[in-house]
């Protein structure tokens, strides 16, 4: 009877002694307040080899976004700590992923490299930035952006530009 933005205080049986209905019936009933998740931290790698091909893996078969395509990324932490980088490289930070899971808030620090030595990852594939699209990637590493930035940097992408998981350029 009483929906937010839609009150039909003639059948209410509750509309005599209803606060909205003095008031202004249309922005009652308030919706409560959505308790704020915790926060945890990790770090993506976006890792590429000389071609500018990106190196991706599966992520475990159990837990969130289980068996789902991923670059190399951190265990997601209580607080935030220091990058440990997969392999040796020049890595560079290029930017911060926030993503917004039902339970918690995730950071992650997006960090990029070249490797000279693309055989020293062997538990994933290395798949060119144009067939990026094809491949399962969730909604988290879709914020990396499209082609994880063709011009080897990823190009971050907020909330607002992605909706349902397609990209809005």
């Amino acid at each position: 009877i009483c929906a937010p933005r839609n009150a039909n205080c003639l059948i209410c049986p509750l509309s005599a002694d209803c606060a909205g209905r003095r008031a202004d019936p249309l922005r009652f009933p308030v919706k409560a307040e959505k308790p704020v998740g915790p926060t945890r931290y990790g770090h993506a790698f976006v890792i590429r080899d000389a071609d500018g091909d990106v190196y991706l893996r599966k992520r475990a078969g159990t837990g969130l976004l289980a068996q789902m395509t991923e670059p190399l990324v951190s265990d997601w932490r209580d607080a935030p700590a220091a990058a440990d980088f997969p392999l040796e490289g020049d890595w560079r930070r290029v930017g911060q992923v926030v993503h917004v899971f039902t339970h918690f808030r995730l950071e992650l620090e997006v960090w990029t490299a070249t490797t000279d030595a693309p055989a020293a990852l062997s538990d994933g594939w290395w798949t060119s930035p144009a067939d990026l699209h094809r491949e399962a990637l969730p909604t988290l590493e879709q914020k990396l952006g499209p082609g994880f930035g063709e011009g080897h940097e990823p190009q971050l992408i907020d909330d607002e530009k992605l909706i349902a998981g397609h990209l809005l350029v």
